[in-house]
């Protein structure tokens, strides 16, 4: 491995990982079949779990990141919790249709994927003491 990487290569692997994690949370909720076989039923638990972690990486990373990056990372969210929404109503039926954009990106892309056209839902605080730390509106 390399030494160094430089700034593209950083950001185009930082995308492939968000991007790599939406995959497997939209396999776990039921929405991407896995190859050679049919969507699962959703499976809500682990599917939170994994937004958890994405929420606290977004955490962690604020003010770290490229304006795109933060605004791929937020839109990915603003997905995945409108998925699991979705997914807790919808429990017992499978979709096997892909329903995004997103999901049916191409899984090798050498530049980070522009971020999805969904608008936050929360606005961003305007102040250091507003910041929210973990909270989660699942419905």
């Amino acid at each position: 491995m390399e030494d160094s990487l430089s700034d593209t290569e950083v950001q185009a692997r930082f995308a492939r990982h968000l991007q790599m994690q939406m995959e497997h949370v939209l396999v776990l909720l039921g929405r991407i079949p896995l190859p050679g076989m049919e969507a699962m039923e959703p499976r809500l638990p682990e599917a939170r779990e994994l937004i958890d972690h994405l929420e606290a990486l977004e955490v962690k990373t604020r003010g770290n990141l490229q304006p795109n990056e933060q605004a791929f990372l937020t839109g990915a969210l603003t997905e995945l919790r409108l998925a699991y929404v979705e997914a807790s109503k919808n429990r017992g039926r499978v979709s096997s249709a892909p329903h995004s954009a997103s999901e049916t990106a191409g899984v090798g892309a050498a530049e980070p994927p522009q971020a999805p056209s969904i608008a936050p839902s929360q606005p961003e605080p305007s102040t250091e003491g507003e910041k929210r730390k973990f909270f989660k509106s699942y419905g």
